[in-house]
């Protein structure tokens, strides 16, 4: 079974179970990893999946901090270190929301710190119900064939999005507002979306929205 580490705060792993199970769901095996994982734990590693969660510090991408809230540099870096061992030895990777802002940090890009359209996109202030929207994948990439088409509804949980793309990374997916909805590295086995497959399938699957599992399967298949 292919082993899937998933790179978590152990703040954040009640929560990040969804995509433990998610995994389970489409035919891996998922291990919830914090803080203290080290390069030599990851040697039976098949993937590495960074969920989403909290912002990045703006250092990383030579900001300043406008927007930004919760940042927690200790994950950032053991995340960030998590990619480079990924990268160096061609492990796939799958970034969701703040995972795939932290793979656009990695290889060079920047990020929009709070969009404009946030109410659009994040949940509404102390709401835990996912906001909706339609989002129009390019024709020939991963994207456009998860479901056999080039539009489909997705949930959306965040007030950031990716900016200046990072290199080698390639936009395949963009909402409505032209916000970046999905990417893809144009020769490392990395891909990310803006939203959240693990609670669009199994116990969480959605009526409104297509299922996440195909993300999932994507992943797997990368292996």
């Amino acid at each position: 079974m292919k082993k899937i580490y998933i790179l978590s705060d152990a703040r954040d792993l009640p929560t990040h179970k969804n995509c433990e199970d998610a995994i389970k769901e489409a035919g891996g095996g998922a291990v919830l990893c914090n803080l203290h994982a080290s390069d030599e734990q990851f040697t039976d590693a098949d993937g590495f999946l960074i969920p989403g969660g909290w912002d990045i510090n703006p250092a990383l991408y030579h900001e300043e901090n406008t927007a930004s809230l919760n940042i927690n540099d200790e994950l950032d870096y053991f995340q960030m270190q998590a990619v480079c061992y990924a990268v160096s030895h061609k492990i796939p990777i799958l970034g969701i929301c703040r995972g795939m802002q932290l793979l656009n940090v990695y290889f060079g890009g920047s990020l929009i710190q709070n969009i404009p359209n946030t109410d659009r996109h994040a949940r509404d202030k102390g709401s835990q119900t996912d906001k909706v929207h339609p989002v129009t994948a390019l024709p020939g990439t991963y994207a456009a064939a998860l479901y056999g088409k080039e539009r489909f509804f997705v949930n959306s949980s965040h007030h950031q999005a990716v900016d200046r793309l990072g290199s080698g990374l390639h936009a395949v997916m963009y909402s409505d507002d032209h916000l970046i909805e999905g990417i893809c590295h144009e020769s490392l086995p990395v891909i990310g979306v803006q939203w959240h497959p693990e609670r669009m399938t199994g116990a969480f699957r959605r009526v409104d929205t297509e299922d996440g599992r195909p993300v999932f399967e994507k992943f797997l298949s990368m292996i």
